[in-house]
């Protein structure tokens, strides 16, 4: 598997109030237009932001985990943590990559299915709003982290990429070591996603203690 579309995880009502409260919460990192990174933790003032993460613990999303939870291929994956996402209104980042536990270097040879990545959409996502761009059957090769942010795979990406359309309430599911990326919003609105990631038990505290965006 590649990546799936499961529908209607959520209803709209849940939705709108998930969609208003990420938009209440301040960013605590992100990816400036010229494709630097941004951490809250690392005193440097926020600069303008096209992609954003933010998180409030205090939210009540356990339903939503819940809910997530059951759509694992592999049961025995544990919750590595959520966000959401933010994509700005005419951001035109895209920055393929892949992601935990295979972004960080001791398993960037690793056999999938250490790790599992959902995005519940808040608003319907499609090609004019920054729906995530995916490369089919990539998670069968190994795509190291430095390259993918050197933008040595940006073309391939582009080239080969699909970006699935999917309606508000619903998931798109992939492995996390499939070639991936939010792709350009053209709209006059930010774009908002809850991203939930599962990591392999194995493997899950020496992926933590490496992890700077858990501090």
């Amino acid at each position: 598997m590649t990546y799936r579309i499961i529908t209607e995880v959520i209803d709209h009502k849940r939705s709108s109030e998930l969609r208003s409260w990420a938009r209440a919460c301040l960013p605590d990192r992100g990816i400036a237009s010229d494709g630097a990174y941004w951490h809250a933790l690392s005193g440097v003032e926020q600069p303008e932001l096209d992609i954003w993460w933010a998180r409030d613990e205090s939210l009540f999303v356990e339903d939503v985990l819940d809910r997530i939870a059951k759509l694992r291929h592999n049961p025995s994956l544990r919750l590595y943590g959520w966000d959401f996402v933010f994509a700005a209104p005419f951001a035109g980042v895209v920055n393929p990559h892949v992601d935990t536990p295979y972004r960080f270097t001791p398993w960037e040879g690793a056999d999938s299915g250490l790790g599992e990545q959902f995005i519940l959409a808040l608003e319907d996502l499609d090609e004019f709003n920054g729906a995530t761009g995916i490369v089919p059957n990539s998670q069968q090769y190994t795509w190291p982290i430095d390259q993918c942010y050197s933008g040595a795979y940006n073309e391939f990406f582009s080239a080969n990429c699909e970006q699935p359309r999917v309606s508000e309430g619903s998931v798109l599911h992939y492995d996390s070591r499939a070639l991936h990326s939010t792709m350009p919003n053209m709209t006059q609105n930010s774009r908002a996603v809850m991203v939930v990631n599962y990591v392999c038990d194995s493997v899950f505290d020496e992926v933590a203690a490496l992890d700077e965006s858990r501090g």
